[in-house]
């Protein structure tokens, strides 16, 4: 583990997905989902499954048993400074707050505010 805080390797949890697979997660582009320059949105599946990664309501991360291209399935991925990445949903149903991914324990994630000082919500993803 880096002393400097969590590193990551696109092995995100959620609370709704208990299989091995669970530690697969595959980000990739959504097509005509828009974004930014450089930065289009990500759909999130789980290796082997058509499920995939959402923002629920409780703001937690839930599995969906498909991906719709549905606001809450869409992840920007921002490259910060210092090279690792910001993870944030596109939306979180009854929220205007921005959250970002963030690291609790070794193995899970869970949306939070961001917070630019802490390690917790700054991932290096890495092609496997």
């Amino acid at each position: 583990m880096n002393p400097r805080g969590p590193a990551r390797r696109r092995n995100w949890r959620c609370k709704e997905c208990p299989s091995a697979a669970a530690g697969e997660h595959h980000p990739a582009p959504a097509a005509s989902a828009g974004g930014y320059p450089g930065s289009p949105y990500f759909k999130t599946t789980i290796a082997g499954t058509d499920r995939a990664l959402a923002e629920a309501e409780d703001a937690e991360l839930v599995a969906v048993p498909a991906f719709t291209g549905a606001p809450e399935q869409l992840w920007l991925i921002d490259r910060l400074t210092d090279g690792r990445c910001r993870i944030m949903p596109k939306a979180v149903p009854n929220s205007r707050e921005p959250l970002a991914l963030s690291a609790v324990g070794s193995s899970f994630a869970t949306p939070a505010g961001f917070a630019p000082r802490s390690d917790k919500q700054r991932w290096n993803l890495k092609t496997p």
